[in-house]
């Protein structure tokens, strides 16, 4: 059996909740080591600062310049992450893979997208999370950078795309075209490149805020699924 590599990525301003450094990381740290039989060496970088897309390239060259490295994984330190994390991914075959989580700001909109092709200036729509059943995967066209798990050879094909960026607009203060955010922009390059995107049914981390974002804050802000909820492929 051919051992892997995996570096654990995070990026993180000065402070970073109690909920992760002592609960989820070393869980998931204790976890992946116990149960991942193809596991050859784990490790972690962080980098903090206010530029959270400059913090994941520092830290994406240096795993580069380490060498060995199968995959990334990009936890997110305001993030509850479940301890089998790494383990569920590797169950799957992936280019790059992540889970359903929701955003702190209502109404906690989920953070998983399939293309909107018609609307330039919002060129993805979230999926509905009713229709993510727990045990499955699914292909979409994007997906959040919490939780995210990256096989080396996405980044190697990449190339220069590989950094990460904000959409040109970003900034402006009004919706324009080209003002994605660095996630949506990196999913939107994997694609292009020709690589496959899914998204883990039973991966659900919750996100923290005031109260931590969980599916149930979701429904309470949304009592009723959409009319028109966007279906995905189960496979």
């Amino acid at each position: 059996m051919k051992k892997i590599s995996i570096a654990i990525a995070i990026p993180s301003p000065d402070r970073v909740p109690v909920e992760f450094a002592f609960d989820s990381l070393p869980g998931i740290i204790s976890y992946t080591k116990n149960n991942l039989k193809q596991l050859g060496d784990l490790f972690i970088t962080y980098q903090v600062g206010v530029r959270t897309d400059k913090n994941r390239n520092i830290m994406l060259k240096k795993i580069i310049e380490r060498g060995g490295v199968d995959y990334v994984l990009w936890l997110d330190s305001d993030m509850i992450y479940p301890d089998d994390i790494i383990c569920r991914y590797m169950e799957v075959d992936f280019d790059v893979i992540g889970c359903l989580y929701f955003k702190r700001p209502k109404p906690h909109d989920p953070v998983a997208f399939v293309n909107n092709p018609n609307n330039p200036k919002k060129p993805y729509h979230a999926i509905h999370p009713s229709n993510i059943k727990m045990g499955k995967w699914y292909p979409v066209d994007a997906i959040g950078y919490g939780g995210m798990m990256v096989s080396m050879k996405v980044y190697e094909k990449l190339e220069d795309k590989k950094w990460t960026k904000y959409g040109k607009n970003y900034h402006l203060p009004y919706s324009a075209e080209d003002n994605l955010t660095h996630d949506l922009i990196f999913c939107r390059d994997v694609k292009k490149a020709g690589f496959s995107i899914k998204l883990h049914g039973s991966i659900r981390p919750a996100h923290l805020g005031v109260k931590a974002i969980t599916e149930e804050l979701f429904y309470f802000y949304h009592q009723k699924p959409e009319e028109k909820e966007v279906k995905v492929k189960i496979k």
